[in-house]
């Protein structure tokens, strides 16, 4: 059996995202590729070692090629059914992006830049941009990754009170 490079670099980005997920104490959850119809695992946010219920689906991205041409970000080309597969999940989509070379992630809310976009009318999108000063870590699990989650619980509970 043969491991393709493009297999070893899609599964540094995976590495990457679990170690980091692991280091912040909280749990990732990989989708096996079998499954994989365009989110590759799932992260709970753990707090104090108590799991909390919170979680966001993550889309990897590992490879030197989804770096642009200036350094500052990663770019990486999408379709219109990926983007409607991920506004329509019930749980936050998140993009990270790894390069292997560098050993550097950053990461991007799939829903909030197609709102962004839409409202500047830049549509179709054809692409995310996802700025390295967007890192992912620890500090992006307890602030931004982790504010997304628990915006979004939030609104279920608000939409359950409004029943």
């Amino acid at each position: 059996m043969k491991w393709k490079k493009t297999q070893q670099t899609a599964n540094a980005g995976v590495v990457f995202v679990e170690s980091v997920v692991n280091a912040h104490g909280s749990i990732y959850r990989p989708v096996h590729q079998e499954t994989d119809v365009g989110i590759d695992g799932y992260i709970e946010l753990v707090n104090v070692e108590k799991a909390t219920g919170r979680i966001v689906a993550v889309q990897i991205k590992s490879g030197d090629s989804y770096f642009s041409s200036g350094d500052r970000e990663f770019v990486v080309s999408v379709d219109q059914r990926h983007l409607d597969y991920w506004e329509s999940y019930m749980v936050p989509v998140v993009l990270i992006c790894y390069s292997p070379t560098r050993d550097i992630g950053a990461w991007r809310s799939v829903r909030d830049y197609i709102q962004h976009e839409e409202f500047h009318s830049r549509i179709p999108i054809t692409q995310i941009r996802v700025p390295l000063y967007h890192p992912f870590n620890s500090e992006a699990l307890n602030e931004g990754i982790g504010g997304l989650a628990h915006a979004r619980a939030d609104e279920r509970i608000l939409l359950k009170c409004a029943e």
